[in-house]
């Protein structure tokens, strides 16, 4: 199921929104309402962004972060969210590079673009979700979304694969694993493996991401994991 946040402090254009996505989608999803930039931070938990994609006007009221603010947060949380700009203002056409997103649409051009992009944001989180880890749990194969994952820990005869929202058991080792994905994970200790995608910072010591938890980082791999973690900075 796809989950999706239109944040818009217009009711009018509230509703618009709801029923152009309502006549787009033809399979389940589910639709969430935010007035302001605020309410939407505010809902989160975790510090995590469950939502597949987003809509947001920009200027939501004297009271709330922008819309740009408020994607540029939400980049760090998910880079996997698909973000489309919703505005009246087409002053904005360049402001909103400050932060990722897949489509700006302007508000009188809404019944014409707005399928476009959400188009464009399904094709995206298409090839998002075709990238799967497989592994072995127990008597069980599971396979989860590669963008999911945070990290992974070998301890003993188990690694277990962290992702946003749960915990996950494997029996392979980290090097089996690892064989399976792309650069943009890499050992960063002996025990433990990251998706740098997913973390928000690095130092010498460790590793954090956005809901601040940390893995630590060995000595011997410090410097490749800085390459690799500015590599990916300089992609997003």
């Amino acid at each position: 199921m796809f989950k999706i946040a239109i944040c818009e402090d217009d009711i009018i254009h509230t509703q618009i929104i709801k029923n152009l996505t309502d006549q787009f989608f033809h399979t389940e999803y589910e639709v969430s309402t935010f007035p302001t930039g605020t309410e939407f931070l505010d809902s989160l938990r975790g510090n995590s962004c469950p939502y597949d994609i987003i809509m947001t006007d920009i200027e939501l009221g004297p009271n709330s972060l922008s819309g740009i603010s408020l994607a540029e947060k939400i980049n760090r949380m998910n880079p996997d969210s698909q973000i489309i700009f919703i505005s009246q203002y087409l002053r904005y056409v360049s402001a909103v590079y400050e932060a990722k997103h897949i489509y700006f649409v302007a508000k009188d051009q809404i019944q014409e673009y707005l399928p476009k992009a959400l188009h464009t944001a399904l094709k995206n989180l298409e090839e998002l979700r075709g990238q799967y880890l497989h592994f072995s749990s127990g008597t069980k194969k599971i396979q989860i979304p590669q963008s999911d994952i945070l990290y992974m820990e070998r301890i003993m005869r188990t690694t277990e694969i962290h992702t946003r929202t749960e915990i996950y058991s494997a029996r392979e080792k980290l090097s089996e694993l690892l064989i399976q994905l792309p650069p943009a994970f890499c050992l960063c200790h002996r025990s433990f493996a990251v998706n740098l995608r997913s973390a928000a910072s690095l130092t010498r010591k460790d590793i954090t991401f956005a809901d601040g938890s940390s893995i630590p980082v060995g000595r011997t791999y410090y410097e490749d994991v800085k390459k690799a973690f500015a590599m990916m900075i300089m992609q997003k």
